[in-house]
This record gives C-alpha cells, sequence and structure tokens, in this order.
C-alpha cells in the first residue's frame, strides 16, 4: 500500500489569501456600481434616523434561533438514524464556525460538514445520503407553504414589480411537491404512484442488488425508508421555524430603516434575497446585500435607504456571528483538537499494521 507521505499530492486550488483578496474586489465592484449615484447626506442622514437597536436585536435573535436549532435538529437527526449525538460539543463548534462564515459562509459550511462526518463517524455515503434526506424533506415543507402565498402574489401583483419569473416559480413548486409526495407514498406507505416506479427497483443477484443507486435498499435510500411518519411530520414542521426567524428578523430590520415592504412580497422573497446576500463571491456579504435588496425591495425605498440598510446588516451580522464565536472558541478548539488527536493515533495504528504486514 501506498503511503500518505508517498502518495501524489492533491492539486492545490487558490491560495486563501488569494480568495479574500478576489472576494473583497467583487464586493468593491459591486458597491460602486449600486452606490455611484448615491446621495452621501442623504445617505448619513438615514442612518442617523435608523432605530439601531431594533436593528441589533432583529439580527441577534435570528442568528441565537439557527445556532441552537440547527444544533438540536443535528442531534435528532444522528439519534434517529445512526447514534447519540454529543450536541453540547457540536454546539461550540457552531458556534465558533461562525467566525469563518463571518468571512466566507461556503468556508463555514465546509468545515461544518468534516466536523460531523469526523465526530459521528459515519460514511461519507450515509452522511451524504442523511443530508440529503433532510434536505428534500424540508425544502418540499418550504415549498408547500409558499404554494399558498404564491397565489396571493398573483392577487397582489407581485410578479409585476420582481425578476421573478412565475413559469418558473410555478415549475420549481410544482414538480418538487410531485417528486416528494411520490417519495413519501413510495417509502412510507410502499406505494409507487409517480415517476418512482420507473426510478426504482428491487431484489438482488448474485449478492449484488439490482440496479445499483436506483435500489430501494441501497444505503443512500437507508434514512428515507428508517424515518417514520412522525419524523417525516416533525422534519417538515422544523423547516418553517428558521424560515419564520429568518423573515421576521429582516423584516424588523427594514422597519428599523423606516423601509415599508409590502408583508406577503417579503415572506415570499426573502429566501431568494438572503440567498443571494450569502453568495460565496463576495467579502462577508458586501456588495451581494445591497445587490439583493435593491434587484427585489428597490421599488419600495431610496436607494440611499437601500444602501444603509444593506452596509449596516453585514457589519451587525459580523458582530453578532464574532460575539458567538468568541464565545465557543475555547471549548470549541478543546473538542477538535481532541478529534485530531484521535485522526493522528489511528493514523498511527494504520501504519504500524502496515509495516508489520510488510516485514
Amino acid at each position: 500500500m501506498v503511503s500518505v507521505e508517498n502518495s501524489p499530492r492533491r492539486r492545490k486550488g487558490l491560495p486563501n489569501w488569494l480568495k479574500t483578496t478576489l472576494a473583497i474586489l467583487v464586493s468593491i465592484a459591486i458597491l460602486a456600481f449600486y452606490l455611484k449615484d448615491i446621495d452621501w447626506p442623504l445617505f448619513f442622514l438615514t442612518i442617523k434616523e435608523a432605530n439601531l437597536w431594533l436593528a441589533f436585536f432583529s439580527v441577534l435573535i435570528p442568528q441565537l434561533i439557527f445556532w441552537l436549532f440547527s444544533v438540536y435538529q443535528m442531534e435528532r437527526t444522528f439519534t434517529w438514524f445512526h447514534k447519540p449525538f454529543p450536541w453540547k460539543e457540536f454546539m461550540w463548534v457552531r458556534g465558533a464556525l461562525y467566525l469563518v462564515m463571518m468571512i466566507n459562509t461556503g468556508v463555514g459550511g465546509v468545515g461544518n460538514v468534516l466536523y460531523l462526518q469526523q465526530k459521528t463517524r459515519i460514511s461519507w455515503l450515509r452522511f451524504i445520503a442523511l443530508s440529503f434526506f433532510r434536505a428534500s424533506v424540508q425544502t418540499a415543507a418550504i415549498g408547500l407553504v409558499l404554494i399558498p402565498l404564491t397565489i396571493g402574489m398573483h392577487v397582489v401583483g407581485v410578479f409585476e414589480n420582481t425578476p421573478l419569473n412565475p413559469v418558473i416559480w410555478w415549475t420549481i413548486l410544482i414538480v418538487g411537491q410531485l417528486a416528494f409526495w411520490d417519495g413519501w407514498f413510495y417509502f412510507l406507505k410502499g406505494q409507487a404512484i409517480g415517476l418512482s416506479r420507473y426510478l426504482f427497483t428491487e431484489g438482488s443477484r448474485d449478492g449484488l442488488l439490482i440496479g445499483g443507486y436506483r435500489n430501494k435498499e441501497h444505503d443512500f435510500w437507508f434514512a428515507f425508508r428508517q424515518a417514520t411518519q412522525t419524523q417525516w411530520l416533525l422534519l417538515m414542521i422544523w423547516a418553517q421555524i428558521p424560515v419564520i426567524a429568518l423573515v421576521f428578523g429582516y423584516w424588523y430590520f427594514a422597519k428599523a430603516f423606516n423601509i415599508e415592504i409590502p408583508l406577503l412580497l417579503f415572506v415570499v422573497t426573502m429566501l431568494l434575497v438572503n440567498a443571494l446576500q450569502d453568495l460565496p463571491v463576495a467579502f462577508a456579504g458586501f456588495g451581494t446585500t445591497t445587490m439583493a435588496w435593491a434587484m427585489f425591495y428597490g421599488d419600495y425605498a431610496s436607494p440611499e435607504a437601500i444602501a444603509s440598510l444593506s452596509l449596516c446588516l453585514p457589519l451587525m451580522r459580523l458582530f453578532v456571528r464574532g460575539g458567538i464565536g468568541a464565545i465557543s472558541m475555547r471549548p470549541a478548539i478543546e473538542d477538535v483538537l481532541g478529534i485530531l488527536a484521535e485522526i493522528k493515533q489511528g493514523k498511527s495504528r494504520l501504519d504500524i499494521t502496515e509495516e508489520s504486514k510488510t516485514t
């Protein structure tokens, strides 16, 4: 066997300093485009008249909900489908990762995934399968809630005033719901009512599953098979809690800057706005936040109001996430060092075993 030291090195990507520099340049470019015609005296007056305490708590409270509730959901998920999960340790690591997410959301997400896989010792296939199960159920649950809201959007003319394409929007919602309920009946009720009858196969031949990943008994579908109806429903309900916290948090943040946006429009579009402002191409959301809010809510506020809100929002998120990260750092480092020690010890045992085989 080729040792780690003698194995070919993986091709390295861009160095972190270069990625950060590019992200800063992207932020500067976007901000330069949106702020080139700003009335700066009016911009500072908008900030002066804003309720900054309301803005701060409208960021802090949802962030605390995200932090603690994501830990709770992860504990429940691994306990249901793998083994009991040390949620207290993960709580501190999750909090510490907010320091990374201050700079790059994508890197923080990768760190979260690596920690969970090492901590639980679950196989990568099962980890991906479990993540796919949760994401599928919870995305479908959010889509189900969006259907009546989308009907309301047509009533008040939202599609005429935003970049949203109603055909694409409805297609995604309907296809998503059809796929979800097809899976619900196939895995929970044993009834193939849609494409599942053509997608999935069953049985084995010569000790191998027929159809590979398309076989219902493949390990990729283990969570779909094992989950009870109550667990499916709980995941669907839990999906709404972070969304509600997000929407109402940003709703009051807009009010803090005296921006009035129709509630129906805000509820339905806020998830898209949040996704745009968190694109991992800019530095800490600067620039992308201005772009997202201007695209969707530019008709309901002056450019100066949008600019003041969209510059204060990343700053406050940095401050809140930095505080959570600072509080969590010490216990998180102790836990991560323990995992690294276990990995190193396991590698040492592997090397000793390989040496004994060769001798």
